[in-house]
Protein backbone atom coordinates (compact mmCIF):
# COMPACT_ATOMS: atom_id res chain seq x y z
CA UNK A 1 0.00 0.00 0.00
CA UNK A 2 1.24 3.21 -0.58
CA UNK A 3 2.31 5.83 2.07
CA UNK A 4 -0.37 8.04 1.72
CA UNK A 5 -3.11 5.11 1.58
CA UNK A 6 -1.43 3.73 5.22
CA UNK A 7 -1.43 7.41 6.44
CA UNK A 8 -5.48 7.65 5.80
CA UNK A 9 -6.07 3.66 6.89
CA UNK A 10 -4.23 4.76 10.00
CA UNK A 11 -6.03 8.18 10.45
CA UNK A 12 -9.34 6.70 10.58
CA UNK A 13 -8.79 4.00 12.85
CA UNK A 14 -6.84 6.60 15.26
CA UNK A 15 -9.16 6.85 18.41
CA UNK A 16 -10.68 9.74 19.78
CA UNK A 17 -8.17 11.97 21.41
CA UNK A 18 -5.17 11.15 20.07
CA UNK A 19 -2.23 13.03 18.83
CA UNK A 20 -2.48 13.67 14.65
CA UNK A 21 -0.48 11.28 12.56
CA UNK A 22 2.24 12.64 10.39
CA UNK A 23 1.28 13.33 6.53
CA UNK A 24 3.32 13.47 3.16
CA UNK A 25 5.88 11.47 2.65
CA UNK A 26 10.05 11.74 2.68
CA UNK A 27 11.04 12.76 -1.26
CA UNK A 28 14.57 11.79 -1.85
CA UNK A 29 16.29 13.12 -5.08
CA UNK A 30 20.27 12.94 -4.67
CA UNK A 31 22.28 12.22 -2.24
CA UNK A 32 20.40 12.83 0.87
CA UNK A 33 23.13 14.65 3.08
CA UNK A 34 22.90 18.00 0.18
CA UNK A 35 20.94 20.10 1.47
CA UNK A 36 20.82 22.32 -0.90
CA UNK A 37 19.01 25.75 -0.19
CA UNK A 38 17.08 23.94 2.61
CA UNK A 39 18.38 24.06 6.30
CA UNK A 40 19.38 21.44 8.70
CA UNK A 41 17.76 21.38 11.90
CA UNK A 42 20.84 20.63 14.32
CA UNK A 43 21.35 19.24 17.78
CA UNK A 44 21.08 22.74 20.29
CA UNK A 45 23.84 21.86 22.47
CA UNK A 46 26.28 20.31 19.94
CA UNK A 47 25.44 21.42 16.38
CA UNK A 48 25.13 18.29 15.05
CA UNK A 49 23.10 18.03 11.55
CA UNK A 50 20.02 15.94 12.67
CA UNK A 51 17.17 16.02 10.07
CA UNK A 52 17.10 18.28 6.96
CA UNK A 53 14.03 20.94 6.68
CA UNK A 54 13.02 19.02 3.60
CA UNK A 55 12.47 15.84 5.82
CA UNK A 56 9.69 17.27 8.05
CA UNK A 57 6.29 15.59 8.08
CA UNK A 58 2.95 17.49 8.46
CA UNK A 59 1.32 16.64 11.41
CA UNK A 60 -2.40 18.50 9.96
CA UNK A 61 -2.18 20.17 13.55
CA UNK A 62 -3.65 23.64 13.43
CA UNK A 63 -1.33 24.21 16.36
CA UNK A 64 1.90 23.25 17.72
CA UNK A 65 2.79 19.22 19.15
CA UNK A 66 3.01 19.63 22.50
CA UNK A 67 2.76 16.70 25.19
CA UNK A 68 3.54 16.01 28.46
CA UNK A 69 5.49 13.16 30.23
CA UNK A 70 4.53 11.29 33.03
CA UNK A 71 6.82 13.46 35.21
CA UNK A 72 4.64 16.37 33.83
CA UNK A 73 7.67 17.86 31.54
CA UNK A 74 5.97 19.07 28.35
CA UNK A 75 8.01 18.65 24.88
CA UNK A 76 6.73 20.55 21.86
CA UNK A 77 7.57 18.37 18.56
CA UNK A 78 9.13 18.52 15.46
CA UNK A 79 7.45 15.26 13.44
CA UNK A 80 10.67 14.20 10.95
CA UNK A 81 11.16 11.56 8.28
CA UNK A 82 14.12 9.66 10.18
CA UNK A 83 17.32 11.61 11.72
CA UNK A 84 21.25 11.11 10.86
CA UNK A 85 22.85 12.23 13.59
CA UNK A 86 20.70 10.65 16.04
CA UNK A 87 21.28 6.92 18.60
CA UNK A 88 17.97 5.75 19.80
CA UNK A 89 17.13 2.30 22.36
CA UNK A 90 17.20 -0.83 21.55
CA UNK A 91 14.27 -1.57 22.75
CA UNK A 92 10.40 -0.35 21.74
CA UNK A 93 8.01 0.58 24.66
CA UNK A 94 4.16 1.32 24.14
CA UNK A 95 3.82 2.62 27.53
CA UNK A 96 2.60 6.53 27.62
CA UNK A 97 3.03 6.47 23.77
CA UNK A 98 1.87 10.20 22.46
CA UNK A 99 0.83 8.38 19.27
CA UNK A 100 -1.40 5.44 19.31
CA UNK A 101 -0.34 2.31 17.45
CA UNK A 102 3.24 3.50 18.09
CA UNK A 103 6.04 2.45 20.01
CA UNK A 104 8.58 4.63 20.78
CA UNK A 105 11.87 4.90 21.65
CA UNK A 106 14.39 7.49 23.04
CA UNK A 107 16.84 8.96 21.10
CA UNK A 108 19.99 11.23 21.95
CA UNK A 109 22.46 13.12 19.73
CA UNK A 110 25.56 11.32 18.79
CA UNK A 111 27.92 14.03 19.16
CA UNK A 112 27.37 14.98 22.30
CA UNK A 113 24.32 12.29 23.99
CA UNK A 114 21.95 15.04 24.74
CA UNK A 115 18.65 13.97 24.39
CA UNK A 116 17.01 14.47 20.90
CA UNK A 117 13.63 13.14 20.93
CA UNK A 118 11.97 10.00 20.15
CA UNK A 119 11.50 7.40 17.52
CA UNK A 120 8.12 6.13 16.99
CA UNK A 121 6.91 2.71 15.19
CA UNK A 122 4.02 1.23 14.11
CA UNK A 123 3.00 -1.92 16.37
CA UNK A 124 0.06 -2.91 13.50
CA UNK A 125 0.39 -3.59 9.93
CA UNK A 126 -1.44 -0.31 7.50
CA UNK A 127 -0.01 2.68 9.40
CA UNK A 128 2.86 4.68 8.37
CA UNK A 129 5.83 2.68 9.40
CA UNK A 130 8.15 4.47 11.44
CA UNK A 131 8.85 8.23 12.49
CA UNK A 132 10.92 10.56 14.28
CA UNK A 133 9.88 13.66 17.31
CA UNK A 134 12.55 15.88 17.81
CA UNK A 135 12.02 18.15 20.65
CA UNK A 136 12.11 21.32 19.54
CA UNK A 137 14.29 22.23 22.54
CA UNK A 138 16.63 20.42 21.59
CA UNK A 139 16.91 21.18 18.24
CA UNK A 140 17.36 25.46 16.33
CA UNK A 141 17.39 25.49 12.68
CA UNK A 142 20.62 25.80 10.83
CA UNK A 143 21.00 27.29 7.20
CA UNK A 144 24.61 27.88 7.13
CA UNK A 145 27.05 25.91 5.80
Amino acid sequence: MPAAGMLADARRRAPAGSAPLPTGEHAQSGDELEAGNKGWYVCAACGRRLAREDWVLDAGSQGPLVFANPHGRFFELLLVTHVVGGAFDQHATTEFTWFSGFAWRIGTCVGCRSHIGWHFEATHAGALREFVALSRGAVTLSRSE
